[in-house]
């Protein structure tokens, strides 16, 4: 706690914890309880600068001792500190994944990812195999309802587990090393395509659809060779503000601007809408009433 309230403008943290073995992964270790205090410690520490937050790299249980939700030392006011972090890099060691291995800790990094609501860019790579898309944990096919839970239950069962992430203020996104549907990135590009201005692929693999499909409504720049493959080895995918899409997907759309300036425009615009209506309101509606006003001081002159 001392050396943090000595670094009062502190900007960037970057917490890297490599090497943990896998059969460590469901067990605390002296590295995890180092991970609890640094985060009790940056919860409380007036650190009023702090934005950018690298973890690189950290095994996969590390985001259960670092959320600031449901853990030992949080508070109601834990997830402030978090909110204030604008640019996230995560680097992750993989780990076995599929149907018949747990989830748990997928769903941790979902939550976890949850807490970050104001981020602008965000960099996620996978150590060693491909790991799973972290931006649409809920679709993934070991997680989502099974046929007999949808028999049994049909209202509920149909629900995903957990709602989707969704970053109102994300420009920038990185995804590298990692297996993804192609309906999976589609979803993401089109529920953040009014502020997402790059999206970076790299070493990404379809596990289905094709890469006509994944982006269909966006901008690419860059060599088309990489549509014939099914991996993408560096893809720089431009999000335009004025995508046309099929009805009725806009709903879930992120309610937002690219640029800063443009919300002040409209925000000036909208106040000078208020002043012009309330001026009428006292002046009146048409133009007798001016003539009537103004037509005294006139005639005076």
């Amino acid at each position: 706690m001392r050396a943090f309230n000595a670094m009062p403008f502190l900007r960037h943290l970057r917490i890297s914890c490599p090497g943990q073995p896998s059969d460590q992964r469901y067990r605390r270790d002296a590295v995890d309880y180092a991970l609890i205090s640094l985060r009790i410690v940056l919860e409380r520490a007036p650190l009023r600068d702090f934005e950018t937050l690298t973890l690189q790299p950290i095994h996969i249980g590390a985001v259960l001792y670092l959320r600031p939700h449901f853990g030992i030392g949080t508070s109601p006011a834990s997830a402030r500190r978090w909110r204030n972090v604008k640019h996230l890099t995560i680097e992750i060691d993989s780990f076995f994944f599929g149907p018949n291995h747990p989830f748990d800790h997928l769903k941790i990094l979902h939550t976890y990812l949850q807490c970050f609501t104001f981020l602008e860019s965000l960099k996620f790579r996978w150590n060693g195999a491909k790991g799973p898309c972290p931006l649409s944990i809920p679709t993934e096919p070991g997680i989502l309802p099974t046929l007999g839970a949808s028999l049994a239950c049909p209202e509920t069962s149909s629900k995903l587990p957990f709602a989707h992430l969704k970053f109102p203020h994300l420009k920038t996104m990185l995804l590298e090393n990692a297996v993804a549907d192609a309906s999976q990135i589609s979803a993401f590009v089109k529920s953040h395509c009014k502020v997402l201005h790059n999206f970076q692929l790299e070493k990404v693999h379809l596990r289905s659809g094709s890469w006509d499909d994944a982006l269909a409504l966006t901008r690419i720049s860059g060599n088309e060779d990489w549509r014939k493959k099914q991996e993408a080895m560096g893809v720089l995918i431009q999000s335009s503000v004025e995508l046309v899409g099929p009805k009725g997907w806009g709903e879930e759309l992120v309610d937002g601007l690219l640029w800063e300036d443009e919300k002040m425009v409209r925000r000036g615009m909208k106040a000078l809408r208020k002043a012009s209506m309330k001026t009428k309101g006292i002046l009146g509606a048409g133009e007798d009433h001016v003539r009537r006003l103004w037509y005294p001081r006139l005639a005076w002159r």
